[in-house]
């Protein structure tokens, strides 16, 4: 029996705080490195991460700060 590793990458707001915070495992690391790489060869374009909740498979539907609250989508814009 294997057990597989999952990729954590949560992007959270901390409403107390006012910060936005981003939860990762080294895979998630990799996985924003690799989609901020991509962004980077596109030129003056932009990325969408979403969770599954929105149709995407980049972020995670976990909340890891108990008082945060989950960001669904996170579009970054390269100018």
């Amino acid at each position: 029996m294997s057990t597989q590793k999952k990729t954590l990458l949560s992007i959270e707001l901390n409403k107390s705080t006012e910060q936005i915070e981003i939860h990762c495992n080294e895979d998630g690391l990799l996985l924003l490195v690799d989609k901020l790489e991509s962004l980077k060869s596109m030129k003056n374009d932009h990325i969408h991460l979403k969770t599954s909740e929105f149709g995407g498979d980049d972020l995670s539907s976990d909340l890891i700060g108990i008082e945060n609250e989950k960001i669904n989508e996170l579009k970054i814009f390269l100018w």
